[in-house]
């Protein structure tokens, strides 16, 4: 192979590279478009008191306390409480606040989920896609950077003997 041959070959691998990149980054888009989607529609069969039970359930572990120490602190039945927790049944507003200042959440907070909880899973999203792309990119130069390697040194010594023949790249 000639000099111009053997750096035309460093350049398409260069740009195969970057193809590369952009295909992982479309397959992490696909995959979480997918995760999106998977998610939204199990939200979607949620109803409003079966979401803010499920909410009100996950505080109460969050905060340590069982059915029945909880119930007692906001002055209903364990039954009662039971039955908001698997949203057959909703709070009156007042529970609602009361609920709110014993878990020491916001009543939103018990509608959706909190800003932390958000700001964790965007966090969470954001490691997983840095990660597959990282692990994507390693993959993909550990099986070139051998032959970039050699192809750099053909190239430099192509130009050292005065044999570059003005590519652009």
């Amino acid at each position: 192979m000639d000099f111009s041959a053997q750096c035309y070959y460093l350049k398409s691998i260069f740009i195969t590279l970057s193809k590369v990149s952009q295909n992982s980054l479309t397959a992490i888009i696909f995959f979480m478009d997918k995760e999106n989607e998977k998610n939204s529609a199990e939200k979607q069969k949620e109803t409003i008191p079966q979401l803010f039970g499920r909410n009100v359930k996950a505080y109460r572990k969050k905060a340590g306390l069982t059915q029945e120490q909880l119930s007692e602190r906001l002055g209903v039945s364990q039954k009662h409480l039971s039955i908001i927790e698997t949203g057959t049944q909703f709070a009156s507003a007042s529970l609602i606040g009361r609920i709110s200042e014993e878990l020491n959440v916001s009543p939103g907070d018990l509608f959706g989920g909190s800003s932390s909880d958000m700001k964790r899973e965007i966090e969470k999203t954001r490691s997983v896609i840095l990660n597959t792309i990282m692990n994507s990119m390693t993959h993909s130069f550990a099986g070139l950077s051998m032959e970039i390697a050699e192809l750099k040194r053909i190239c430099q010594t192509g130009r050292n003997s005065g044999l570059d023949s003005g590519m652009d790249w």
